[in-house]
């Protein structure tokens, strides 16, 4: 390259020069050379990188796609093959990308927005009081666990499901507890072995569907509620309906396994005072847990289970 006079020289721009006119770093135009996007016309013995004019206009084309977040395989392609049509298929593209980006956190928002509403509603629960509430339908996927299972295997379990889709819906969102069978709450003795894991849905699942029967629906030929969880604990997972129907619930300062004889005590005492009985099982909802604090003694749980007069 010796053979190039200062005069042309001077129709060449060097790195640095072409790194300011586009407001980017020497560093990027290295990056480019070594991916074969822009190479300079010419290294001069000095260790000068030196662009010329086409390559001042290829960088103009590189620097403005890139201001879009072209990919730069696209951008490579782009400029091996212009055309206006070249182009309008890029930014279509990349429009179809965007469509997907916005989707997505239009769906994070709606989750960050439900999962906020719960988070503010557990706040005004009022503690350490048994209600009695009428809800609506309710429907709930189960996981059942076996006896069998070993305290690390129910984790496992838990974890495999509970974190397997979290791309669709984040675990706050999903609302996750455990099932207590209603004889070992009401023993006086509660083991705290729950017989599976469950997760709110937002609506009800076809052909998965395990109806439980509200009171009004109890007849000589259909099952009890007790006896379609009983039932459906024997399968992988099933879905829950819990018919509109009262419902006694309690929330509570500390955890389950501390507090479970004691809160099980009181709602028995309150459902003798208004004659209702507990029809299935229990349902226990961690409200403030590890996510919220470090410390047991801070914790809140919550408690319901469908009831019958």
């Amino acid at each position: 390259m010796n053979n190039i006079s200062k005069k042309q020289y001077e129709n060449y721009f060097t790195a640095g020069e072409l790194a300011s006119m586009f407001g980017i770093s020497k560093q990027s135009l290295l990056y480019y050379d070594k991916i074969h996007l822009l190479s300079p016309d010419f290294i001069s013995e000095n260790g000068y990188r030196h662009y010329s004019i086409t390559q001042y206009l290829d960088l103009e084309i590189i620097v403005n796609l890139r201001s879009l977040d072209i990919p730069i395989n696209d951008i490579q392609d782009y400029l091996n093959n212009r055309s206006r049509e070249k182009l309008d298929e890029i930014f279509r593209k990349k429009d179809r990308a965007c469509a997907d980006i916005i989707r997505e956190n239009e769906r994070i928002r709606g989750s960050i927005s439900v999962i906020t509403d719960k988070l503010n509603e557990d706040r005004k629960e009022l503690r350490n009081q048994v209600f009695i509430r009428s809800y609506p339908p309710r429907y709930l996927k189960i996981n059942p666990l076996a006896e069998k299972d070993s305290g690390k295997d129910r984790i496992v379990l838990f974890a495999r499901a509970s974190h397997k889709n979290l791309h669709n819906r984040s675990l706050l969102e999903k609302q996750q507890g455990w099932v207590i069978t209603q004889e070992d709450f009401f023993s006086g003795h509660c083991s705290n072995t729950s017989t599976g894991f469950f997760f709110f849905l937002n609506g009800p699942v076809k052909n998965h569907h395990v109806e439980s029967s509200g009171p009004e629906q109890n007849t000589s030929d259909k099952p009890t509620v007790h006896e379609n969880q009983a039932e459906a604990r024997s399968k992988k997972y099933y879905i829950l309906t819990l018919p509109e129907s009262l419902y006694c619930e309690m929330t509570f300062d500390g955890t389950f396994y501390e507090k479970a004889d004691e809160i099980s005590r009181k709602i028995q005492q309150q459902l003798e005072k208004y004659k209702l009985k507990p029809a299935g099982d229990v349902f226990v909802l961690p409200v403030t847990n590890h996510w919220f604090t470090q410390n047991q003694q801070d914790y809140v749980t919550k408690l319901f289970f469908q009831v019958t007069s």
